[in-house]
């Protein structure tokens, strides 16, 4: 019952009298000012800090992974190593160590390039003996791997080993392909004379996939199906791919080539999108087009290099058994075999390795067995085939 019915029941004065000798008394609601500026007064002093101790925490964060990152891994995009563009020039002389690369993803190594790019293989210069090159991707430029564990060392080790003095160049670069490898053969075959050149290539590098998508050099197939080379720069291959403007790939590269965090965030990114692409599915036309730029890649390889030319293929082995018939392995060897290149699969090898030895020749400590690169294992397996196809076939 309210003050209102008492008092209308009892009368005013009755009423009044008892609201009092129920003691209830009314309440007295605050002015809306007063409420609104208390409000305002715990909001302001009680957000300020947050926002702050959120800020000084994001910031230490950044500041902390981009020391660590720093300590972790070297900043590829602010070391400027020679590339395969077409300034490249290779020198036989350059011999001394000039880029030191420490990477810490997919395997931790520290890897040293001479002022040429070619990988340093710490075994002694031999004087006045032959050279030999062996070139590739991302699987040669091997990061992943130390200097003395690399294919051109091992191969190096193999032949003093068997008393041939050789001294064994490796040049790789990511996402690099053969119309880059063919691009450079003049280059190469002037200054430094191989008696060998062993190019290493992934299904990356077969079908048109590898004319279109190279790094630093794209090829197309003219009416005669011959390859007709091209430059391109990384600015104009990224906004390509990603679909951005060319000037915020610059401005991306520009910040990657100041902080280390962020090209490694950029990097992994990349390899996340990259791993995620499942294959595209064959069409008749699509695997003949495909063939025949398997079939012109080798012959423009075979046109550069002459007979001084091997071709080898990593294919991709994992540690479930999967169907062992590829299509773009089987067409490479078959264009191989059509030019008169010598021309071997590591299928068989890393096959053995791991029924048998339990052994996977890609992958490491911290990634999926038989994923990625080559590891040093993997590397000792390449040389071993290269250098058992050279004794068989000089």
């Amino acid at each position: 019952m309210t003050i209102h019915n008492i008092m209308r029941i009892l009368g005013d004065s009755r009423g009044a009298e008892a609201a009092e000798g129920l003691r209830i008394r009314p309440i007295s609601r605050p002015h809306r000012r007063c409420v609104d500026s208390s409000a305002h007064g715990l909001r302001g002093r009680s957000a300020t800090p947050v926002v702050t101790s959120w800020s000084l925490g994001i910031v230490c964060a950044v500041v902390f992974l981009e020391l660590l990152s720093r300590q972790l891994t070297s900043n590829l995009g602010s070391l400027d190593r020679p590339s395969p563009a077409s300034s490249f020039q290779p020198d036989p002389a350059a011999i001394d160590e000039t880029y030191k690369v420490h990477w810490c993803s997919e395997g931790c190594a520290t890897s040293h390039f001479s002022r040429d790019g070619a990988r340093i293989t710490n075994n002694p210069i031999l004087n006045d003996a032959p050279i030999a090159v062996v070139l590739g991707d991302s699987h040669i430029e091997a990061l992943q791997v130390s200097d003395s564990e690399i294919t051109a060392s091992v191969i190096e080790s193999m032949a003093r080993t068997a008393g041939s003095r050789i001294n064994v160049r490796e040049y790789g670069w990511s996402a690099a392909s053969v119309p880059a490898y063919v691009a450079i053969a003049p280059k190469i075959l002037a200054a430094l004379n191989p008696r060998w050149v062993a190019v290493v290539l992934t299904s990356a590098d077969l079908g048109s996939t590898g004319l279109e998508e190279s790094r630093y050099w794209r090829a197309r197939l003219d009416s005669n199906g011959e390859m007709r080379l091209f430059e391109i720069s990384d600015e104009d291959r990224l906004s390509s791919r990603a679909r951005i403007a060319a000037s915020a790939v610059r401005i991306t590269r520009a910040l990657m080539r100041k902080s280390t965090l962020l090209f490694v965030l950029v990097k992994k990114t990349q390899e996340i999108i990259e791993s995620r692409r499942g294959p595209a599915p064959q069409s008749n036309a699509k695997t003949s087009a495909d063939q025949a730029c398997t079939q012109a890649s080798v012959r423009a390889l075979k046109k550069a290099y002459g007979s001084s030319l091997l071709i080898f293929y990593v294919p991709e082995l994992h540690v479930n058994r999967q169907r062992e018939n590829i299509p773009e392995e089987a067409g490479l060897l078959t264009a191989c075999a059509t030019e008169a290149v010598r021309c071997a699969s590591m299928r068989q090898d890393m096959m053995h390795a791991r029924d048998t030895e339990n052994r996977m020749c890609t992958g490491f400590n911290s990634t999926e067995p038989g994923t990625g690169h080559l590891n040093a294992y993997g590397h000792a397996v390449l040389a071993n085939l290269i250098w058992r196809t050279l004794r068989a076939n000089p």
